[in-house]
């Protein structure tokens, strides 16, 4: 398998693979990556209230699959996400001082 943008190209559920922290928020969503570094994304966040959040950002896919997903709107944060299908990714957020790290799945 050839590893670099075009790669992850297409329409993914993002959410998370465990059960979150006391007090952290829930999360669900939808993501569309071009192929080409760039994404748009729709979450819907429930913590004291739902909030729906459109996000967008780029990724960078290198030779052995890491994938960094760097959201620039409406905030900035990262994500490091690896392919284990050609139809999921697997990854955490990597925030500086996040106690709370993200642990989450993309899947088409």
């Amino acid at each position: 398998m050839t590893f670099n943008n075009s790669l992850f190209d297409g329409t993914y559920r993002l959410g998370p693979i465990s059960l979150p922290q006391p007090d952290a928020d829930i999360s669900q969503g939808y993501l569309a990556a071009d192929g080409s570094g760039t994404f748009t994304a729709t979450e819907d966040v429930l913590g004291s209230d739902l909030l729906s959040v459109d996000l967008s950002g780029n990724y960078s896919v290198d030779g052995s699959g890491r994938t960094l997903l760097t959201v620039t709107n409406p905030e900035s944060f990262q994500y490091v996400m690896y392919p284990v299908s050609s139809s999921r990714f697997i990854g955490m957020s990597i925030e500086t001082g996040d106690n709370l790290a993200y642990l989450g799945s993309l899947d088409k």
